[in-house]
């Protein structure tokens, strides 16, 4: 009986040693799986994040070019009125040129007397 109870015991260990020496390389195999693939999810995340970088910088550069023609818009028609002023024309509204000139210049001068 002692022999049969040796052997049984000696079996558990061989069958634990193999079991462990076969799991190992499984794990492994896993573990590479595992780390190849989030490799690829963070250079995926990456790559999206920049490409909304790029999205928002070519928005924020369409807004500045519309926000400088503007300002070349009003530049121009403030001119034009400055010099419809000078000559003393109405515009056709009959309306004396000048009028928003005038407004245009007391609003700078507002915003720098509460600076």
């Amino acid at each position: 009986m002692f022999r049969m109870r040796l052997y049984g015991q000696s079996f558990t260990l061989v069958a634990m040693v193999g079991g462990s020496l076969y799991y190992q390389a499984d794990r492994n195999l896993r573990y590479q799986h595992w780390k190849v693939k989030k490799e690829i999810e963070e250079r995926e995340k990456k790559e999206r994040w920049i490409k909304e970088l790029e999205a928002r910088d070519a928005e924020d550069r369409e807004y500045e070019e519309k926000r400088e023609r503007a300002k070349k818009a009003i530049a121009a028609a403030a001119a034009a009125e400055e010099e419809a002023q000078k000559k003393g024309e109405k515009d056709s509204r009959g309306v004396e040129a000048g009028s928003v000139l005038k407004a245009v210049k007391g609003l700078k001068d507002n915003k720098e007397k509460a600076k």
